[in-house]
């Protein structure tokens, strides 16, 4: 937060990434591992012997995929930051 508050200060464009949505995702995973990865949401669990999830972190990855694409969208409609 501290980072993109300087950043905005200077002038910076700030944005909120949304959400990926299960097509963006469907585009590098298979249907069984997306709807896999989405029984998760909202639950702790051990995917394996030292990789856990959190209540959040179905949407905290997709938030973060999002970014990802809302990135590339703004940068090939020249509307990226400044």
């Amino acid at each position: 937060q501290a980072l993109a508050t300087e950043f905005a200060a200077s002038g910076g464009v700030v944005r909120e990434p949304a959400e990926a949505a299960d097509e963006a995702l469907l585009t590098v995973h298979t249907p069984d591992y997306v709807a896999a990865i989405n029984a998760l949401a909202g639950r702790a669990t051990a995917l394996d012997g030292d990789t856990f999830t959190s209540p959040a972190s179905v949407a905290v990855a997709k938030r973060a995929v999002g970014a990802g694409v809302q990135a590339v969208e703004a940068v090939l409609s020249a509307d990226g930051p400044t």
